[in-house]
C-alpha cells in the first residue's frame, strides 16, 4: 500500500517515540491498531454491499432487457408494415417547382432565401 521499508519504519518508530514518549507510544499504537481494524471492517462491508447490488443487478437485468426488447420489437415490426404500405413515387408524382414561392411575412416583407442574402449584404 505505502511500501514501507524496515529503514523506514525504524526511523518513524523513533520518531514517534521521542514525540510522544514511551509511556504514550503503546496506548497511541493500540489506538492507531483499532483505528486500521475500523477501516478495514468498514471498507469489508462496503465491498460486501457492494457485490450484492451486483447481484441484485445481474438477476434483475434478464427482465428490463425483455421490457425494452419487446415494445422495440412491436415498433420495429409497425415500421416494417408502413414501408411495406407506401407505394413507389414516380417521376410524374413530383411537382416540378423551381422558383421558392414567395410567403406573407408578418412585416409585410419578402420572405424569399435570395431577398434575405440581399438584406444580409447591404446590412
Amino acid at each position: 500500500m505505502f511500501d514501507l521499508g524496515f529503514q523506514e519504519l525504524i526511523i518513524i518508530f523513533v520518531v514517534a517515540l521521542l514525540v510522544f514518549g514511551p509511556k504514550k507510544l503503546p496506548e497511541i499504537g493500540r489506538s492507531l491498531g483499532r483505528g486500521i481494524a475500523e477501516l478495514k471492517k468498514a471498507m469489508h462491508g462496503i465491498q460486501s454491499s457492494i457485490q450484492e447490488e451486483e447481484k441484485l443487478i445481474k438477476k434483475d437485468l434478464p427482465d428490463i432487457k425483455e421490457s425494452i426488447e419487446k415494445p422495440l420489437a412491436d415498433i420495429k415490426t409497425d415500421i416494417k408494415l408502413d414501408i411495406s404500405d407506401l407505394k413507389p413515387m414516380s417521376k410524374a408524382d413530383i411537382p416540378e417547382n423551381k422558383e421558392t414561392p414567395e410567403t406573407p411575412s408578418v412585416t409585410g416583407q419578402s420572405s424569399k432565401p435570395e431577398d434575405a442574402d440581399r438584406k444580409i449584404v447591404e446590412k
